[in-house]
């Protein structure tokens, strides 16, 4: 409706956790944690590593794109 939409970028710790990994799994267990549900992402991207900046900060822009990739 806005543009705009939550994505969790999410890097497996192993291979087990990602039979846990769906969507609704994620938006559940914020449901269970007291996240208002119109906070939780609406979809959920592995990813192997966090993308970062040259200074350690987490790279938004690029996750902005990896989101809007397909």
């Amino acid at each position: 409706e806005w543009g705009q939409r939550v994505v969790a970028f999410v890097v497996p710790r192993d291979a087990v956790c990602l039979d846990a990994l769906r969507t609704e799994s994620v938006r559940e267990a914020l449901d269970d944690a007291g996240v208002d549900r119109w906070w939780a992402p609406r979809e959920v991207r592995l990813v192997d590593a966090v993308p970062r900046l040259p200074g350690g900060k987490t790279d938004r822009l690029a996750l902005r794109a990896l989101a809007s990739a397909d």
